[in-house]
């Protein structure tokens, strides 16, 4: 009978004891996904700010671009001679990027020129 009782014994301890390093490793699985869902949370979250923050300079540029668009087209209709030709070319020069993109200045300068 001791015999029994100490083969019980060592077979609760047995369960004891997985039964610990079952709930240890779950513990420690939970903690390592919570850490990965978090990381990467904040991985989206930098990613969607930084989208955000280009289309606002995007909408900022195009906005830019169409007021100076307009601005030019305005003028070309409304200002004659010397002065139109030198608040066109003037205007263009003030942005880099504007010149290089903007193929409607020699345009402009053509129409305005041919205007009466």
């Amino acid at each position: 009978m001791a015999r029994r009782a100490s083969a019980e014994r060592e077979a609760e301890e047995i369960i004891a004891n997985a039964r610990a390093e079952a709930e240890r490793i779950a513990g420690e699985a939970k903690a390592k996904m919570e850490d990965f869902v978090a990381r990467r949370t904040k991985t989206a979250e930098s990613k969607i700010a930084l989208a955000e923050a280009q289309a606002l300079s995007d909408v900022r540029a195009a906005a830019a671009d169409a007021a100076v668009a307009a601005a030019s087209t305005i003028l070309s209709q409304s200002v004659k001679g010397e002065v139109a030709d030198e608040l066109l070319a003037k205007g263009h020069r003030r942005s880099p990027r504007q010149a290089e993109t903007d193929a409607s200045t020699p345009r402009l300068l053509e129409i305005h020129r041919r205007r009466p």
